[in-house]
C-alpha cells in the first residue's frame, strides 16, 4: 500500500501566502489538514486555491511559523525595525524580527536569511523544532540531522523521513508537518503544542477541538508491554475494546492505562483464551469498566485465575459470548471479524485462540493470540480470501509453534508485532520464525525492544508510535529473571520453608548469621509467570518473613488477588537483586 504521511499529532506553522482567500481549491495529499489550518488564520491560500503542490520560500515559512504560534500582534510592534538580515521584505520585517529576538530563526550566513530560497523540509522542521522548546544551539538537535531528530521524537515516522529525504519539498508538506506539530508534545512533555496555545488564548478550545476532531476517526491499536503476556487496546473515537490483559499482576496498570487514553466504558472484551498470560489482567478490567460484551472461546481452566475471571464476570450481572467464525463487530467504523477458532477438541489449549481480524477503511490487523499451526491452517483452508493484512500480531510471542510458513504466506503482512518479554525463558521469538519474516521482507516490532507499540491507522495508512501517545516516552520494565531449579540447595542461606498454595502463604527463613536485604529480591510464581518485587526490607539473622496474596493478611503482601495455581504443579522460586536464583521450592 502506498505510503503518505499519517494523520497525526503535533505542532507548528504554516501560511505559505498569507494574505489572498482562498478562492479556488486543488487537489493535495493534506487538504483536509490545510481546510483546517484556514480556521485559525496560518494557512490563507493564494487566489488560485492552497496550491499545495508548488514549493515554498523561507520567508513564507517563517510567516507561518508565527501565525501559528499566534504572535501576530507582538510581530506587529516590531515592523518596521531593522531585521537582522538585509535580505527580508518590508512585509515580513516583524515576523523575522520577532522571530531571531525569540530564538526562532537563523540565517544563512553573511547577514542574509535567505528570504527568496526554496524552503527546505530541514527548515521547516528546524523552526518546528525551536517553537516546541527544543535549541539547537544547546546541543538538542543540528539541522542537518533535524528530520531524524524529529523522526526520533515521534513527531514524523520513518515513512516521512524517507518522503523528506527523497521528494521536493512542497506546501503540502508544510500543511502536514504544521498539523503534526501542533499535535506534538512541547519539550518539557507537559502539553501539545494545540493545547498550550488554547492555554495562552491564541486559539479558542472549540476551534482545537475542531481541529483535533479527525483524530477521533482514527483507529488505535496499542500493544501495550506486559512482559511476556498480552495486552491490545483497541480504540476509535469514543468507542473501545480489550483483547487480553496480561498477567494477574497487569491488572491495575492496564486499568490505568486505559483511564489515561480517556475511556471509562468498553464496548467488547475478548479473552482470546484462558491461559494466565492472557486473561490474568482480565478480572481488574471488568470490574473496572462498564462493558458491552465479553467474549471468550469455549473452554475451561481449572486455575484460580481463571475462576477471578467468572467471579468478575458474575458480579457485573453480565454473560458470556461464544465465538462463532463470521461473527462481525462494529468499533466505531472499524469492523472486527471473529476467524478462528474453527473446532473444538483441541491438543493444545492455544488453538482454541480467538483470532479477530480488525479492519478499518484500506488497512486491516490480525490479532492471533497464541494460536499454533493446527489453527492457522483451520483459517487457511477456510478463510484464505480474507487473512491478508497490513499487521499481523504473531501468535504465541514468536514462538516455533505458530506463524507456519503457509499462514504467513497467506496473511502477507506488511507489519508483524510481537508481544514477547525480555529475556524469556522460553526463548521467544524462534530464530526460525524471525527468518521467515525477515525472507518477506517484514517489518518487525516488538515489546521486548520498543516497549508499547502504537499502531494509528487513519484508514489510509498505518502510523507507529512507541511508548504512550501523551509522552512518546516507554516506561522501562524489568523482565522476570529466569528460572532454573538447581540441582543442590543444601548450602543456600536463605529459603523458602512453606508454599501454601489454596492459602496463599509463602514463608521465607534467613538461616545464615547476618541480616539480609531482600530490596529488590523478586519471588516468582513458576506456572503463573507472575513476580512479587520486595520493597525495603530487612530480613533479620535467624527471622522469617511471610508474604501474602488474596485475602489473607501477612508480613508483605503480594496485592488482593490469588496468586498460586491450585490444580497443576507451580513451583516457588527466590531470586536476589541482581536476578540470581537463590532458591527454588517444589510445591
Amino acid at each position: 500500500m502506498k505510503k503518505r504521511f499519517l494523520s497525526g499529532i503535533l505542532i507548528l506553522a504554516i501560511i505559505l501566502s498569507i494574505f489572498v482567500p482562498v478562492l479556488a481549491v486543488e487537489e493535495g495529499n493534506y487538504l483536509n489538514e490545510a481546510e483546517k489550518l484556514k480556521t485559525i488564520g496560518v494557512f490563507s491560500g493564494t487566489d488560485t486555491g492552497f496550491e499545495l503542490e508548488r514549493e515554498a520560500t523561507r520567508i513564507e515559512g517563517i510567516a507561518m511559523l508565527i501565525r501559528l504560534l499566534g504572535k501576530e500582534d507582538e510581530s506587529d510592534v516590531l515592523k518596521g525595525q531593522s531585521a537582522p538580515f538585509t535580505d527580508i521584505p518590508d512585509w515580513a520585517s516583524g515576523y523575522v524580527n520577532y522571530a531571531y529576538e525569540n530564538g526562532l530563526t537563523k540565517g544563512i550566513g553573511k547577514g542574509l536569511f535567505g528570504s527568496n530560497q526554496k524552503l527546505k523540509a530541514e527548515d521547516y522542521i528546524s523552526f518546528m523544532l525551536r517553537a516546541l522548546g527544543y535549541d539547537d544551539s544547546q546541543g538538542d538537535f543540528s539541522y542537518d540531522k533535524s528530520i531524524e531528530f524529529a523522526r526520533d521524537k515521534n513527531i514524523i515516522q520513518e515513512d516521512d523521513e524517507l518522503e523528506l529525504n527523497s521528494q521536493v519539498f512542497l506546501r503540502d508538506h508544510v500543511v502536514k508537518i504544521s498539523m503534526l506539530t501542533l499535535n506534538s508534545n512541547i519539550k518539557d512533555g507537559s502539553q501539545t503544542l494545540l493545547e498550550k496555545l488554547v492555554d495562552e488564548g491564541v486559539i479558542l478550545k472549540s476551534t482545537a477541538d475542531s481541529i483535533s476532531e479527525d483524530e477521533d476517526s482514527n483507529l488505535e491499536v496499542h500493544f501495550i508491554d506486559v512482559g511476556q503476556a498480552d495486552a491490545i487496546f483497541i480504540k476509535k473515537g469514543n468507542q473501545a475494546m480489550m483483547v487480553d490483559a496480561g498477567n494477574n499482576g497487569d491488572g491495575e496498570m492496564i486499568v490505568d492505562y486505559i483511564k489515561k487514553q480517556g475511556i471509562d466504558s468498553l464496548k467488547y472484551v475478548i479473552g482470546t483464551h484462558p491461559h494466565a498470560d492472557h486473561i490474568g489482567g482480565l478480572d481488574d478490567v471488568i470490574d473496572s469498566f462498564e462493558i458491552e460484551k465479553i467474549i471468550m472461546p469455549d473452554v475451561i481452566a481449572t486455575t484460580q485465575t481463571f475462576e477471578d475471571v467468572i467471579d468478575s464476570i458474575s458480579k457485573k450481572g453480565l454473560s458470556i459470548t461464544k465465538p462463532n467464525v463470521g461473527d462481525k463487530y462494529d468499533l466505531n467504523g472499524a469492523l472486527v471479524t471473529v476467524l478462528a477458532p474453527n473446532g473444538q477438541g483441541y491438543y493444545s489449549m492455544n488453538d482454541y485462540s480467538i483470532v479477530v481480524r480488525l479492519e478499518y477503511g484500506e488497512n486491516s490487523f490480525l490479532l492471533t493470540g497464541d494460536a499454533e499451526e493446527t489453527s492457522e491452517i483451520e483459517m487457511v483452508d477456510k478463510n484464505a480470501d480474507i487473512l491478508s493484512v497490513d499487521l499481523l500480531k504473531l501468535g504465541h510471542h514468536g514462538s516455533i509453534t505458530s506463524t507456519s510458513k503457509e499462514f504467513l504466506d497467506a496473511v502477507d503482512p506488511e507489519y508483524a508485532v510481537i508481544t514477547v518479554g525480555r529475556e524469556n525463558r522460553y526463548g521467544h521469538p524462534d530464530d526460525e520464525v524471525l527468518a521467515r519474516l525477515a525472507s518477506k521482507d517484514i517489518q518487525i516490532y516488538r515489546t521486548d525492544l520498543d516497549g508499547n507499540i502504537i499502531a494509528i491507522s487513519d484508514g489510509n495508512k498505518i502510523r507507529f508510535y512507541k511508548g504512550d501517545l501523551k509522552d512518546k516516552e516507554t516506561e522501562s520494565r524489568e523482565e522476570k529473571p529466569l528460572a532454573e531449579e538447581p540441582l543442590n540447595q543444601e548450602n543456600a542461606q536463605v529459603k523458602i520453608i512453606l508454599l501454601d498454595k489454596f492459602g496463599e502463604i509463602v514463608v521465607i527463613r534467613n538461616d545464615s548469621g547476618d541480616d539480609v536485604d531482600l530490596t529488590g529480591w523478586t519471588l516468582l510464581s513458576v506456572t503463573g509467570d507472575q513476580e512479587f518485587i520486595f520493597p525495603e526490607y530487612i530480613l533479620e539473622a535467624g527471622g522469617r518473613v511471610t508474604i501474602t496474596s488474596g485475602v489473607k493478611d501477612g508480613d508483605l503482601e503480594w496485592g488482593r488477588k490469588n496468586i498460586w495455581n491450585n490444580s497443576t504443579s507451580d513451583p516457588a522460586v527466590l531470586f536476589d537483586a541482581d536476578k540470581n536464583q537463590v532458591y527454588w521450592f517444589n510445591d
